[in-house]
């Protein structure tokens, strides 16, 4: 019986390690890797650095995210890279918003010296709706070079909303696109890495919906029982 028991304590035991490693796993899968705040060039000469931001209308909260695909995404080799810290389990540490008028954060990404590109982007309604481009996007491509810090935009997800069928609000639709947000981002990156001051060279991606060719940059419908 005690025997029984014990053998059964350990499994569950090995169960819930299981559980909590895979979902750190997906945290951590799901998350644009940062430069570190103590970064110095001369311990990696041989990388560059983005920073972008990433963020959507403050009403969609932090379970909405704007999900952006750089260099095709993790499944490529690339990164992703949110707005806000959607499904993630309450255990885990949830990253604050960098922002006060909207829901987002500030990326400041490594990257191997050379050419890159922004693939495809989605929005996250956090009940399980995923809002998708419509059409093939055109990529936004730039490149960095080793010891370079690039500044590429600011990309915003404009969100539809509308209440379901049981009066709460929620995100049925949306779309993607470039702002004008560079006093916002650089000043908040002058805070976190004043090494940088400087060092950064803007190349912005111009300003208007990041929509397919021939679409109009309009929202899509809103999912059935919204309004």
């Amino acid at each position: 019986m005690t025997k029984g028991f014990f053998m059964g304590s350990s499994m569950m035991l090995r169960n819930i390690r299981f559980v909590l490693l895979f979902l750190t796993l997906g945290l951590v899968g799901c998350s644009a890797p940062q430069v570190a705040r103590d970064f110095k060039w001369d311990a990696s000469p041989k990388v560059g650095v983005a920073v972008f931001s990433v963020a959507h209308d403050i009403k969609g909260g932090d379970l909405n995210q704007t999900i952006l695909y750089l260099d095709g995404g993790i499944e490529r080799g690339g990164v992703v890279a949110s707005s806000a810290n959607g499904q993630t389990p309450i255990v885990m540490p949830r990253r604050p918003n960098d922002f006060e008028d909207v829901q987002g954060f500030l990326h400041v990404v490594p990257l191997a010296p050379g050419k890159h590109r922004f693939t495809h982007w989605q929005i996250s309604n956090g009940t399980g709706l995923r809002i998708f481009p419509r059409g093939t996007l055109v990529p936004l491509e730039f490149e960095v070079g080793a010891g370079e810090v690039i500044y590429v935009g600011a990309f915003h997800g404009h969100l539809q909303r509308g209440e379901n069928v049981f009066g709460i609000e929620i995100t049925g639709g949306g779309y993607v696109g470039l702002v004008n947000a560079a006093s916002r981002d650089l000043a908040l990156l002058g805070q976190r890495y004043p090494q940088f001051e400087g060092q950064v060279r803007a190349a912005v991606f111009p300003s208007g919906p990041w929509v397919a060719d021939g679409v109009a940059p309009k929202l899509d419908p809103p999912m059935p029982g919204t309004r």
